[in-house]
């Protein structure tokens, strides 16, 4: 199974999309922005925030794990697959999305892991599980 964006395309990897809240699409849309330098006070505690402009910092792409057996570059344009480990790179700034395990805040319903904007590398250049996602389809019941 492939991921598709919200036209019907299929996406592949290193190709640049738009990342929404899926609850926005019927109305105005919000994407997930991310700026290098923000306006003090604007996004809070977090760097990442939602804008209704669809501008250059909310541009993102999907790029591969890191693999002893394959390359990127041998992955480049090719569809992207579910359940596969994916890096969700910021396209203006180079920077991969993670997860900061270690940061959490008090949000609306409990605890909320922080969102980290660093790409996150280990001895030998490949992502650290923090910079690591999954994209997956929930299973009916």
């Amino acid at each position: 199974m492939v991921v598709l964006l919200s036209d019907g395309e299929i996406l592949k990897y290193n190709q640049e999309f738009l990342l929404t809240l899926s609850s926005s699409l019927k109305k105005k849309p919000l994407y997930i922005r991310y700026d290098p330098d923000p306006i003090p006070g604007l996004c809070g505690m977090f760097p990442l925030y939602l804008s209704k402009h669809a501008v250059s910092n909310t541009r993102w792409r999907v790029l591969p794990a890191q693999s002893f057996n394959i390359t990127r570059f041998e992955q480049e344009d090719k569809p992207i697959n579910v359940n596969t480990d994916v890096i969700l790179n910021h396209c203006a700034t180079n920077i991969n999305m993670g997860v900061n395990v270690s940061c959490w805040a008090m949000g609306f319903y409990g605890k909320v892991c922080a969102p980290l904007m660093k790409t996150c590398l280990d001895v030998y250049g490949k992502e650290t599980p923090s910079n690591i996602w999954q994209i997956y389809t929930p299973v009916a019941s």
